[in-house]
């Protein structure tokens, strides 16, 4: 085995076993559920790392070399691209401006690939279907630059586009590839909308390749501005072709007004001197006489036509396009000893700095953010789980216990405010007795029609007070934390809203109605009546008398004239007036006690089913707090476990790099 074979073996051999963690570490954060994985869960950065990865061990295996062109925008990077690969690959370069790469290589049938930030990819068969998605991405894009522009912020794609494409795969038979084992990158141009400059493209692809091509046009050879950034390239890369895009069709202006051939025709060399003595700063000049940078003249329209045409490539050209040149020194340059040094320092560079960045993933940024969020999580469902117990042993809390003492403040507040409402009541009676005296009513209208309505008013009044001083009193910050005496740490524990629950509750609670009582309740017994002539001549009976008059006991509903009830009546009129005093003043101690009890015993009822039900809903939200913080906390423990294990096998494998160093550091020594 050639010692480039045995180097990429080596490679291969110690970063292979990276592969399935990676792929494993990246499914278990692609399955967290979004409140967990937030919006930077390190996948894109593990994304780039198996990307790496992948190119690493594709290089190694292939023992392929990477081409990256670079170059302002219709500079001629696509037709240079079709040149050294012999076929037309301009079909599917990145759209300009867009900031992806596009990978060319060598393969029996073409196939496609597009790789978005967020890891996952899409093959095509078809270029067509590939172009819409291209566009439509496009337009993606161009939509949230102007977004960010608006607020006067940068675009971070894995973060704010995470379906924005990354890199484009292109494989199709393509002979001259296949010859040199190169694999060609394009890359957007230059100076673009992105501002992706020569920097952003070199940090993206600082361990990818050992040479770089440089494409530029005749006419901007001279800017200073192309050349602003090209010293990233020279410390980044160890050989860099640069490419002068020659127009040989191009004509110039005579002397006698004549078209004569241009100078990038006839002497396309003094194009090249005129810059190398005139244009090249100190650091292109260092490079170019060290031989890391070296200048090809080169028609690549014509170059790239006769690659592609067969019929052109048989028919010898009157006018070299200087492409052979530039293809054979780019082909020596991979066959020979500079490359292979270049390549195995590079690929164990590009290894090395994988292991870092990997180290640097695991241990910091999102996966540590990941670490702090599990602790958390680990706090919330053991809070939670507390929350939930507390909350059903509070269920089962003799809230009513409370209000004991409650009850007797609420009694004598209403008897206070409602001290005025007998006598009040009384003293209507008394007017309805006087107006019966007046008229041909019965004692039964008198009783059903008046003093019955003026009892219930009283009781109405003495609800309304009760319910009142009640709701008042139950719903206090002072009950509140009577309702908290015996058991203030758990509701402590639970930030319980005792006085706020009991308000709610208290707000929903209809007060009960008061019926009006029609039944007679002053017994005729006690009314004094005057004998008529006929209860003596027949000797009745009291009993019969006052039936005669009033009708029967229970219904005494007999209309009687009202001279008869002051002939007959005037002795019973202060006996009716004082029992119906005693009575109401009777019923409306009796309505205090009654109302007081019904309501208050209401109110506290509400209460404390309503603190029941906020303890059982509260226990049930615990516990789907804790649930769903225990199924966040499986996720991201998952990928804890993947990390630790994966920050493992770099730690052994990092020193087991160093040895390949070691093996081959003739080779590997800048």
């Amino acid at each position: 085995m050639t010692p480039l074979g045995e180097f990429c073996a080596a490679i291969e051999q110690r970063l292979r076993p990276l592969s399935k963690p990676l792929d494993s570490m990246v499914e278990s954060i692609r399955r967290l559920p979004e409140e967990t994985s937030g919006r930077d869960t390190g996948i894109a950065a593990l994304t780039d790392i198996r990307s790496r990865l992948d190119l690493i061990l594709d290089k190694a295996a292939a023992q392929q070399a990477f081409m990256i062109v670079f170059g302002p925008l219709k500079s001629g990077k696509s037709t240079l691209m079709n040149a050294l690969a012999g076929a037309y690959v301009s079909e599917v370069s990145s759209l300009p401006a867009y900031p992806c790469m596009v990978f060319v290589g060598d393969a029996g049938e073409r196939r496609l690939e597009v790789t978005h930030y967020d890891g996952t990819s899409l093959a095509f068969d078809d270029l067509a279907p590939m172009k819409s998605l291209l566009d439509e991405a496009h337009r993606e894009l161009a939509k949230t630059l102007r977004d960010a522009e608006e607020v006067g912020r940068d675009i971070q794609p894995e973060a704010d586009l995470p379906r924005a494409i990354r890199r484009i795969d292109v494989r199709m038979p393509a002979g001259p590839l296949a010859e040199s084992g190169a694999m060609l990158v394009d890359t957007p141009g230059l100076y673009s909308r992105m501002k992706f400059g020569y920097d952003a493209m070199a940090r993206e692809f600082r361990d990818k390749a050992a040479s770089a091509i440089f494409v530029v046009k005749t006419e901007n050879l001279f800017l200073e501005q192309i050349f602003d950034e090209f010293s990233d390239l020279l410390r980044l890369f160890s050989r860099i072709f640069l490419v002068v895009n020659l127009d040989t069709s191009k004509r110039d202006l005579g002397p006698a007004g004549e078209l004569a051939p241009s100078l990038e025709q006839m002497a396309p060399d003094r194009i090249v001197e005129a810059f190398e003595s005139l244009a090249m700063n100190a650091e292109l000049r260092r490079a170019w006489e060290e031989k890391r940078l070296q200048i090809y003249p080169v028609d690549l329209q014509q170059a790239a036509s006769r690659r592609l045409n067969p019929a052109r490539a048989a028919v010898p050209s009157l006018m070299p396009d200087g492409f052979e040149v530039f293809e054979k020194d780019l082909q020596d340059y991979l066959a020979g000893h500079e490359f292979l040094q270049a390549f195995m320092r590079d690929t164990t560079r590009q290894a090395t700095s994988l292991m870092e960045d990997l180290a640097d993933i695991l241990r910091t940024g999102a996966i540590a953010e990941m670490r702090k969020a599990a602790i958390l999580l680990e706090e919330d469902r053991s809070a939670a789980e507390v929350r939930e117990k507390i909350a059903d042993e509070l269920v089962g809390h003799d809230w009513e216990k409370a209000f004991a003492d409650v009850r007797e403040e609420v009694r004598r507040l209403v008897g206070e405010q409602t001290g005025s409402i007998g006598p009040r009541a009384v003293s209507k009676a008394e007017g309805a007795v006087s107006r019966w005296f007046e008229s041909d009513q019965s004692l039964a209208d008198l009783m059903r029609l008046e003093i019955s309505q003026v009892v219930a008013d009283s009781r109405k009044q003495t609800v309304s007070i009760a319910a009142e001083v009640s709701r008042t009193v139950v719903g206090s910050d002072v009950s509140g934390a009577l309702l908290r005496a015996d058991c203030r740490q758990e509701t402590d524990a639970l930030d319980l809203p005792v006085a706020a629950v009991a308000r709610e509750a208290l707000s929903q609670v209809v007060e009960p109605a008061v019926a009006i009582d029609l039944t007679p309740w002053i017994p005729l017994g006690i009314l004094p009546v005057k004998r008529s002539v006929w209860d003596w001549l027949f000797l009745r009976r009291n009993a019969a008398v006052r039936r005669s008059l009033f009708g029967p006991e229970d219904l005494p509903s007999r209309p009687i004239p009202a001279v008869t009830k002051q002939r007959r009546l005037s002795e019973a009129r202060p006996v009716l007036m004082q029992a119906m005093r005693q009575r109401i003043l009777c019923i409306a101690e009796e309505s205090l006690g009654r109302a007081t009890n019904e309501v208050f015993g209401r109110h506290v009822a509400a209460v404390c089913r309503a603190l029941r039900d906020h303890l059982q809903e509260r226990g049930r939200k615990e516990k789907k707090i804790a649930a769903a913080a225990a199924v966040q906390l499986t996720g991201l423990l998952e990928v804890l476990v993947e990390a630790d294990a994966l920050a493992a096998l770099s730690q052994e494998i990092s020193p087991l790099l160093a040895e390949v160093g070691v093996a081959y550091e003739t080779s590997v020594v800048d």
